[in-house]
């Protein structure tokens, strides 16, 4: 077998791949797509919660890959933004 070959067959072990980490990265992606349309601030006309949703938004961008983290965030929103998901 060619060395391209061989490589190919290492990357498509199973035990070289980390499924779970790759679920959750689907996961977060369609998450993050969710939360960063119904928190973003010019949704919000109140300045208060236009500041909330502010907060928010940037804290949901910067973990638009961390699943574990915006599932807080969402639970967070729901209950400071009165949302429904």
């Amino acid at each position: 077998h060619s060395k391209e070959y061989q490589a190919k067959q290492r990357i498509l072990r199973e035990d070289q791949i980390d499924w779970n980490n790759t679920m959750y990265v689907f996961k977060a992606q369609e998450l993050y797509n969710q939360l960063k349309v119904l928190c973003h601030p010019d949704r919000f006309t109140d300045s208060q919660l236009n500041s909330v949703a502010t907060d928010l938004f940037q804290r949901i961008t910067k973990n638009k890959t961390n699943y574990k983290e915006l599932l807080k965030l969402q639970e967070e929103a729901i209950d400071k933004l009165n949302i429904n998901l």
